[in-house]
């Protein structure tokens, strides 16, 4: 009989114990991640980015993100990238509901707050604290929860930002056809256009010799205003550098109206509009320029500027080229 109780006992045992492991077990992996309501991208009017002190704000004016208050156009894709970011917030896991934040950045000194609205209307708004060991995912706060959140996506590169790593540095963009390029480098200025192919010469031919004809026209080519033959692809190369030209980086909060002296180059395109590129002299590894199409002086790096800055006069085919 003793036997027996004692074997009872040990049952019991052995089964409270397993229904202990199952009720920890579950604890740990069972629980109900916070739901979040869907947002359209095109409903996100503003957004607004806290981190300790420093506050930052973009807006939506007419299809462009301006940077509050000083109304800087800011970078499309940073913008896009972040509203995104919120939007399609992911959550995966729990990661802590002992309310200890700071071991994971999220405390008031060091969280970055991210909020997006609809005008006056808050949609979203997370904390968003350190990478996980993994760096695939952010531990993140919500509001009203008390949980630690993982978060697909490294959050923090995404929104840790300065103002002048979302400024919009695309200081030029070339969408149409440019068809004459004046270059000017100290008291130097040539003047180089495009030439169109010859007009087909009109006569009795077929239609299968009209099209030969107009395959084996020449395209397009530069010369010198009072036609002096240019090097092949010089000028194109120039127009090239210039088509999406983006600037290292702003020159404080100035604006053209401070007089940095006399621009070393010059370069003026002229298509359906004029464009025009002042290089100033050097500045440690960077050169001073500004440009017709931002009211800011920014910075080129030196490579850049080399692509641009040729000399005209050996753009020009010599007549000694001419005669090899």
């Amino acid at each position: 009989m003793k036997g027996k109780k004692e074997t009872l006992v040990l049952i019991l045992i052995i089964l409270v114990l397993s229904a202990y492991l199952v009720l920890q077990k579950k604890g740990k992996t069972h629980y109900i991640l916070p739901e979040l309501s869907p947002i359209a991208t095109k409903d996100v009017t503003r957004l607004h980015i806290r981190k300790g002190e420093k506050d930052l704000t973009l807006k939506k004016v007419n299809d462009r993100w301006l940077i509050l208050p000083r109304e800087y156009p800011a970078d499309p894709t940073a913008v896009s990238e972040m509203i995104d970011g919120v939007v399609h917030l992911n959550l995966t896991a729990l990661a802590s509901e002992s309310g200890n934040y700071g071991i994971y950045e999220l405390g008031d000194d060091k969280r970055i707050d991210v909020q997006v609205y609809n005008g006056e209307k808050l949609l979203r708004e997370v904390g968003i604290g350190k990478l996980t060991s993994s760096r695939r995912q952010t531990f993140v706060r919500l509001p009203r929860e008390k949980g630690v959140f993982h978060a697909v996506g490294n959050l923090v590169t995404l929104f840790d930002k300065e103002i002048t790593d979302l400024r919009d540095k695309e200081v030029l963009t070339l969408k149409e056809d440019i068809q004459q390029v004046v270059l000017t480098q100290g008291e130097k200025t040539e003047t180089f256009v495009k030439t169109a192919p010859p007009a087909a010469v009109e006569g009795n031919t077929g239609e299968k010799e009209e099209k030969t004809a107009a395959a084996a026209s020449p395209p397009p080519h530069w010369q010198t205003i009072d036609g002096k033959e240019v090097k092949e692809g010089a000028i194109d190369e120039v127009v090239t550098a210039l088509s999406n030209l983006r600037c290292d980086d702003f020159i404080d909060d100035t604006r053209q109206e401070a007089d940095p002296g006399s621009p070393i180059y010059t370069v003026t395109l002229k298509g359906v509009k004029d464009y025009t590129v002042k290089i100033f002299a050097k500045e440690k590894n960077l050169y001073r320029a500004v440009s017709s199409e931002t009211p800011y002086p920014f910075h080129l790096a030196a490579w850049k500027v080399e692509r641009i800055m040729k000399n005209p006069a050996e753009l020009i085919i010599s007549r000694n080229e001419k005669e090899e």
